[in-house]
C-alpha cells in the first residue's frame, strides 16, 4: 500500500513540475529559407493574437502599430525584432514591447526588454 501511495505521488509531482508557467516557440510563418521583413508584417497580428491568447501579454498590444522592425543578433541566434510603442501605458517600463521571431518564422515570445 505504502509502495502504491509513493507511486502515485510521483506521478502527481511529476505533473506538476511540468506545467506551465512560460511561452513556448509556435510555427507561425512558413518561409522558403529566411523569412523576408514582408512576410513578417503580414503575421505580427496573428503572433499578437497568439501572446494574448497564452496570456504572455495584454490584449491592448493588438492596438499598438509596429514601431520598428529590424534583425537582431543574440547569442544563439538571429532573430527579427519587432518593437511597439504604447504611450498611454502607465509605467514606463512596460511603454515598449519587443516581440521576437526566428528567422525561419517561430514565435518565441515577447517581453519590454529587448533582450
Amino acid at each position: 500500500m505504502k509502495s502504491l501511495l509513493l507511486l502515485c505521488a510521483l506521478f502527481v509531482s511529476q505533473a506538476a513540475l511540468a506545467g506551465g508557467g512560460h511561452y513556448h516557440p509556435k510555427k507561425i510563418l512558413k518561409c522558403a529559407g529566411e523569412c523576408s521583413e514582408s512576410q513578417i508584417k503580414t503575421i505580427v497580428p496573428e503572433a499578437l493574437t497568439t501572446l494574448v491568447k497564452a496570456k504572455e501579454i495584454k490584449e491592448s498590444w493588438t492596438k499598438v502599430p509596429v514601431e520598428k522592425m529590424e534583425k537582431k543578433k543574440f547569442s544563439k541566434a538571429e532573430e527579427w525584432v519587432i518593437s511597439f510603442y504604447d504611450k498611454s501605458e502607465t509605467d514606463v517600463k512596460k511603454q515598449r514591447l519587443y516581440m521576437f521571431i526566428s528567422l525561419d518564422g517561430w514565435l518565441n515570445g515577447a517581453n519590454n526588454t529587448g533582450n
